[in-house]
């Protein structure tokens, strides 16, 4: 894959992707979940043909309707969203693991990585099929990043 001739955070995303992009986190949620568009559109606070609407990119949503979804499934609705603005949305509380169990998924995820990497280039597919590893080591350093934080003084 060539680099970009522009660097990410200095690029224009267009709206439309960007309400691609929510779409399909409400496809994947959808889907993952065996939710039906009227369960979308309850936890949205909106009908189900708007939640239809949302999934399809035929309609914005508002601000709050967009917060409430982030609220209820976080990075799962938002960071596919967050990403292509070079941002990523953390929980506060995330859960936080023993040191010893937290370093056991840092470990998983990468040997699951060098495995699809082994011919030298991690494909998307490849990179799909560790997404589970990935999330789970990102939930990892997150925690670790609220510890220091704290340490640090810069939170409660």
């Amino acid at each position: 894959m060539a680099a970009p001739d522009i660097h990410p955070r200095y690029r224009t995303i267009s709206a439309s992707k960007l309400i691609e992009a929510a779409g399909l986190s409400l496809k994947a949620i959808k889907d993952a979940d065996g939710l039906t568009y009227a369960d979308l559109g309850q936890e949205l606070g909106k009908s189900g043909d708007m939640a239809e609407a949302y999934r399809h990119g035929s309609s914005e949503m508002s601000m709050t309707t967009f917060l409430r979804a982030c609220l209820r499934w976080n990075g799962r609705f938002a960071n596919s969203v967050f990403a292509m603005l070079g941002l990523k949305l953390v929980p506060l509380d995330a859960e936080h693991h023993c040191d010893r169990k937290a370093m056991t998924i840092v470990m998983r995820a990468q040997v699951a990585m060098a495995e699809n990497l082994e011919d030298g280039l991690l494909e998307d597919d490849e990179l799909v099929e560790d997404r589970d590893w990935i999330e789970a080591a990102g939930a990892v350093f997150d925690g670790w990043r609220q510890r220091l934080a704290r340490i640090d003084g810069r939170s409660e």
